[in-house]
């Protein structure tokens, strides 16, 4: 049990993290534009940015997951 605990544990650790450099690679991008208009952001760091938060609510779903296993 413990060896199952931890190793979930340490996959949602990983998940957390993934989201975590998601979220900042976002901040990242758009950190150049903050004082624009959104219509004069460029597309592609526009859809950068979007997937980058895909990503990271991809990765707290995956987080999620794992948690509730562990309650389980």
């Amino acid at each position: 049990e413990f060896k199952r605990t931890d190793k979930l544990m340490k996959e949602a650790d990983n998940w957390n993290i993934i989201a975590a450099d998601c979220r900042k690679r976002y901040a990242e991008l758009l950190k150049p534009y903050e004082r624009f208009k959104f219509v004069d952001i460029p597309i592609s760091i526009l859809q950068e940015a979007d997937q980058c938060l895909k990503d990271a609510r991809r990765a707290d779903r995956e987080w999620d997951l794992l948690m509730k296993r562990l309650g389980d």
